[in-house]
């Protein structure tokens, strides 16, 4: 638990950052651990505790326009057809059980990705007069519809496994 960086910091900020080095004066370390803070802006009780990775600001920089985002989840969905395809094929082809799995979990991926999506832009719409706080739970929802989702995708898997070794153990009695 550490900077990320902190073995390029030289010997007063590395001491300041492990627990295991001599300790400071609170003078000292305030320059250290908080040098972006000014003099007269009230720092909480855990002031000691360097920030990590934000510097002291809040992680947004403004509204994303979702450009960005549909063309990530094209690209994502476009991999998922291909994969899904390829592994269909081949689980076909060789007879393997696991390979065909494999490509029943790609297309639940598509499904669960399309269901990302709708989720996504659905929470993405502004607040209205009935909904005050705005439309985030839909992000919620759609989270727990995609892991009901796998979750019978897994029992689906789980069943044709047993039905296979059903299958197996009555070969092998006969």
């Amino acid at each position: 638990m550490g900077l990320r960086f902190a073995h390029l910091a030289g010997g007063v900020a590395r001491a300041a950052f492990s627990r295991r080095g001599p300790h400071l004066s609170p003078a000292c370390a305030r320059r250290v651990l908080a040098p972006l803070a000014s003099p007269g802006e009230p720092r909480g009780g855990n002031w000691l505790v360097p920030a990590r990775g934000h510097g002291g600001h809040s992680h947004h920089h403004g509204e994303e326009s979702g450009e960005a985002s549909e063309k990530i989840f094209r690209l994502g969905f476009a991999a998922d057809v291909v994969l899904t395809v390829g592994k269909a094929i081949t689980g076909y082809l060789s007879g393997s059980t696991a390979i065909t799995a494999d490509a029943a979990h790609s297309l639940s991926d598509i499904v669960l990705s399309g269901v990302a999506l709708l989720s996504y832009k659905a929470a993405k719409v502004p607040r209205d007069k009935d909904h005050p706080y705005g439309h985030g739970k839909f992000e919620s929802l759609g989270a727990l519809g995609i892991s009901s989702m796998l979750l019978i995708t897994a029992g689906g898997i789980a069943w044709h496994s047993f039905e296979v070794l059903q299958e197996l153990c009555f070969l092998l009695l006969i």
